[in-house]
């Protein structure tokens, strides 16, 4: 697991640079049984990280291209988001435009796929320099070349020469990386930035993008489905399930006592150090697929504890009250019965 990299607890009053409220996305048509997104809520302040966490299909990477405005076709959306004080969704075509190139950058799975194989890396970094910042040829190639160092590229002026397949999969993350710092936002999104990865470059790719946070003072949001990884990194963690959040804590409290049966689950499927076991604990059954609905708690049908009352409604987030310093909040009818587990 990579090393604890986690800030202090925010507590700033300004405005979070990113606050999605009771967001609602649903297909059109009828093309999916239930939301892809329902009532989820989220806030990530300056200087914090904040890790989305839940299985593949759960809704993560929606949510996390929610805050750049970009959502399924024709799709029928409730709630609010907020980057910066503004709500995306009622911005023009040209003011997300602008957004998107000032006030939140994303980093994208695999970097291979987010750049064109046959222009340079100084071609790619320097056009949006010289669109968005009005610089001239030489000014965007000094600029290109800064923040190729600053994400620890050697020899950044060589760098630019160079087109994409020279670079290994660590590094020419780190250009997508530099890219996403080019507007000098202030929300950077990171949708599993290091899954195409090995290990060891994970943890530097890791380590990079706490450091520049911590520098510039950046809001991240950095969705993964790997809880040691948010974990080591992230001040809070929001756990989704079935297009919902199903529980949100400080990381050190969620993983210290876990108060929804999805959480404890994922925890205890993790390969352990400390114990011997001959097969890793697994979440039984399966996710809830877009064609799927049930009428109560997503998650009932795989859940041990789960009760009728479970099965009747919808269970709604309700704040955990032992936590009055940091308050976190959790879907689910019998938390306390978790916990004790």
């Amino acid at each position: 697991m990579a090393q604890s990299t986690q800030a202090a607890p925010v507590t700033s009053t300004e405005h979070p640079v990113l606050s999605i409220e009771r967001l609602s996305v649903t297909l059109p048509g009828g093309a999916a049984a239930r939301p892809v997104l329902d009532h989820v809520s989220l806030t990530v302040h300056a200087g914090q990280t904040v890790g989305l966490v839940g299985e593949s299909g759960s809704g993560k990477s929606v949510t996390c291209r929610a805050a750049l405005g970009l959502f399924p076709a024709r799709a029928h959306l409730d709630g609010s988001v907020r980057v910066a004080g503004r709500d995306v969704l009622t911005m023009t075509r040209g003011e997300r435009r602008r957004m998107r190139a000032r006030d939140a950058a994303m980093v994208f799975q695999d970097p291979r796929s987010s750049i064109n194989p046959l222009r340079t890396v100084g071609d790619f970094l320097t056009e949006a320099l010289r669109t968005h910042d009005r610089l001239t040829r030489g000014a965007a190639t000094t600029a290109a070349a800064e923040l190729l160092a600053a994400v620890g590229l050697r020899d950044p002026r060589t760098a630019l020469r160079r087109y994409p397949h020279e670079f290994s999969g660590g590094m020419l993350q780190r250009v997508m990386i530099a890219a996403a710092l080019a507007g000098e936002p202030r929300l950077l999104l990171a949708d599993e930035p290091t899954t195409a990865l090995d290990m060891s470059i994970q943890a530097e790719v890791i380590a990079l993008l706490a450091r520049l946070r911590a520098e510039r003072d950046l809001g991240l949001l950095f969705v993964t489905h790997d809880l040691d990884l948010a974990g080591a990194i992230c001040d809070r963690i929001y756990v989704m399930y079935a297009g919902r959040i199903v529980e949100h804590r400080p990381a050190a409290d969620l993983f210290r006592s876990p108060r929804h049966p999805y959480t404890a689950a994922l925890l205890a499927s993790r390969p352990r150090l400390d114990r011997a076991a001959d097969r890793l604990d697994a979440v039984r059954g399966r996710p809830l697929g877009l064609d799927e609905s049930v009428p109560g708690c997503g998650f009932a049908p795989r859940c041990d504890g789960a009760t009728d009352a479970c099965l009747r409604g919808s269970v709604p987030l309700t704040a955990i009250g032992d936590e009055p310093s940091a308050p976190g909040q959790v879907a689910c009818l019998h938390p306390a019965e978790v916990a004790a587990r």
